[in-house]
C-alpha cells in the first residue's frame, strides 16, 4: 500500500515519545528532530496538556501511518 515505486504520497502520523522512554548520545539530533515537527509542536502542546500532560516531557517523532498504526501500539501502548 506504501510502496515507493507507487510514488505516492502519504501524510506522516507524528508519536509524542517521553524522553524517559529513549535512549540517545547526541542532543543535536535530537534538535534536529525538533525542527522538523516544529509546525505542529503547538497542536501537539495543547493535546498533550488536555491529558494532563507536559509537552517538555515528551519528542515528537514523525511516523509512517503504518508504522503508527501497527507497530507502536505494541511498541509502546497508547500511553506509556
Amino acid at each position: 500500500m506504501y510502496q515507493a515505486e507507487l510514488n505516492q504520497s502519504f501524510p506522516l502520523m507524528v508519536a509524542a515519545v517521553k524522553k524517559t522512554q529513549m535512549i540517545h548520545g547526541d542532543t543535536a539530533n535530537i534538535d534536529e528532530l525538533e525542527s522538523l515537527t516544529a509546525p505542529i509542536k503547538e497542536q501537539a502542546t495543547d493535546m498533550l496538556h488536555d491529558q494532563g500532560l507536559s509537552i517538555d516531557d515528551y519528542v515528537l517523532f514523525p511516523v509512517h501511518p503504518w508504522q503508527y498504526q501497527h507497530i507502536l501500539p505494541n511498541v509502546f501502548g497508547e500511553r506509556d
